[in-house]
């Protein structure tokens, strides 16, 4: 996951009638929350499990000795989704070459194996696991550095854009751990590249970062079955940044590193199901400014704006609909170009 810059954004303004405005007032709106709740699963009720097999748990080895752990969108029957600084060996990676071919470790789900764990000093138990990870060679198809270099439409704009619309790959593997059925249900209207989320949708993005890890965990001993419990989800609404698309993060929560690769879904209510229209890519830190018109007294004519800036931050995605060539050349999706839907349908 790229962490980039603090940025500033403007969050609009209120209006707001104090009849006083004591001190203390005053230290509690500019000094806002200071929680650090604990990290849970933020995925809701409404949303069946079923619905995240297209969630997948990658390990790449980037430089030798080091693992890099991610996470994965099916989008094909032998094809998966990912970030470009995931699949990439350099650390500049938007500057670097990406790997044509590479060796991918994932978590199958349908395979088993037996761990013995001690219940008490009268006996043990043997419980069956799913913890076994199989290899398989991926190539890499098509990606947005690819697009960028070869003029195909993607960005080469500086700074927090270029990172966001060009940070993925579309890999392929011949020997395939998952089914048709897992592939990811794709929102229609975000195949256009003129549909854009509405401002506040609910968005969710499901992964496998080490932040929802509890206090005991160990990694020799729970991670794999921490992977096979997930994946876990991450929740805020759908917001633009200078162009870009983002959703809320809450300020107090560490980087959420191993989500790097995870889908951005909306829930669809006519469907019932968890649409993809997009992949996460960037945590960005943010100064968020408010505006609050103050009335002493409820007298309109001492009533004065009073801007409270505070720290904030956002995640990142590329939307699917700079994706969607590569997934039509690639068989994944067919020929015919999406409908010209309106942005905000």
């Amino acid at each position: 996951m790229a962490v980039v810059p603090r940025t500033r954004i403007m969050d609009g303004w209120r209006m707001v009638s104090f009849q006083c405005l004591p001190i203390s007032l005053l230290v509690i709106l500019a000094s806002g929350c200071q929680t650090h709740p604990r990290i849970v699963d933020q995925r809701p009720e409404f949303i069946p499990r079923e619905q995240l097999s297209s969630v997948r748990s990658i390990v790449l080895e980037p430089h030798e000795g080091s693992i890099s752990m991610a996470t994965a969108i099916v989008v094909g029957e032998n094809h998966l989704l990912t970030n470009a600084h995931v699949w990439s060996r350099e650390e500049d990676w938007l500057g670097g070459g990406l790997e044509e071919e590479q060796e991918v470790m994932m978590l199958d789900r349908d395979r088993t194996s037996d761990l013995e764990l001690v219940l008490s000093d009268a006996g043990r138990t043997t419980l069956r696991v799913p913890s076994s990870f199989v290899g398989s060679s991926f190539r890499l198809v098509e990606s947005g550095l690819l697009d960028r270099a070869e003029g195909r439409g993607g960005s080469a704009a500086g700074g927090v854009a270029e990172q966001v619309l060009n940070d993925w790959v579309l890999i392929e593997t011949e020997t395939p751990i998952w089914g048709p059925q897992d592939v990811a249900v794709i929102h229609p209207p975000a195949m256009s590249l003129g549909w854009v989320v509405p401002k506040d949708t609910q968005l969710y993005v499901p992964g496998f970062s080490s932040i929802f890890r509890d206090d005991s965990f160990v990694l020799e001993r729970d991670q794999a079955s921490f992977l096979a419990s997930g994946p876990y989800t991450l929740s805020g609404a759908a917001t633009m940044i200078d162009g870009a698309h983002f959703l809320g993060y809450p300020v107090d929560w560490p980087a959420p590193l191993g989500h790097s690769g995870a889908g951005v879904y909306l829930w669809n209510d006519e469907t019932k199901q968890l649409e993809l229209i997009g992949i996460f890519s960037l945590q960005l830190p943010v100064d968020i400014e408010n505006t609050v018109v103050i009335t002493p007294l409820g007298i309109s004519a001492l009533s004065f704006p009073w801007t409270l800036e505070e720290e904030g931050q956002r995640l990142g995605y590329t939307q699917i609909s700079r994706i969607v060539p590569a997934l039509q050349g690639a068989g994944v999706l067919p020929l015919e170009p999406a409908v010209d839907l309106p942005g905000s349908e």
